[in-house]
């Protein structure tokens, strides 16, 4: 929050990242999907903060901040641009695509140790997994010689 500290307004601090972080780092990875040069790689990532940072600007208790029909706008456009990220990379040929929040808030003072997450494929079964649970199960969907890579 940085930048409304020092005198930008919301609509600044809001271009500002959709020109310099958001659409960029959406575009790199459009072209690395789509990429005809080299074929899909084992592990693919990106990371998209946009969820954290609209909910600071226009959903913070602590601020007296509260926009619910821009966050209802902004995760309308998280789930297109989802939607476009998978059928891509499907298309391509990437076996496995996982949507994950880093860990949710769901008190104003703490963090989630449980992750959200979302995938073509089932990872934990019932299980809701802890966010560190993903490091084993990613090191195992990318080795060749594992069963849970899809290449048996």
């Amino acid at each position: 929050m940085a930048p409304m500290q020092d005198g930008f307004t919301k609509s600044e601090c809001l271009n500002f990242y959709r020109e310099r972080s958001y659409s960029p780092k959406l575009n790199d990875l459009f072209s690395e999907i789509n990429n005809d040069v080299v074929s899909p790689r084992d592990f693919l990532m990106i990371h998209l903060h946009r969820p954290d940072y609209d909910h600071h600007l226009y959903h913070d208790p602590e601020l007296g901040v509260e926009n619910k029909e821009w966050l209802r706008k902004t995760y309308r456009k998280l789930d297109r641009d989802a939607k476009r990220i998978q059928q891509q990379a499907l298309e391509a040929g990437y076996d496995s695509v996982i949507f994950m929040s880093d860990h949710g808030l769901p008190t104003v003072r703490e963090h989630n140790e449980n992750a959200f997450y979302s995938c073509n494929r089932k990872l934990f079964g019932d299980k809701t997994p802890h966010i560190t649970d993903f490091h084993d199960k990613i090191l195992a969907l990318t080795d060749p010689d594992s069963s849970e890579s899809g290449n048996d």
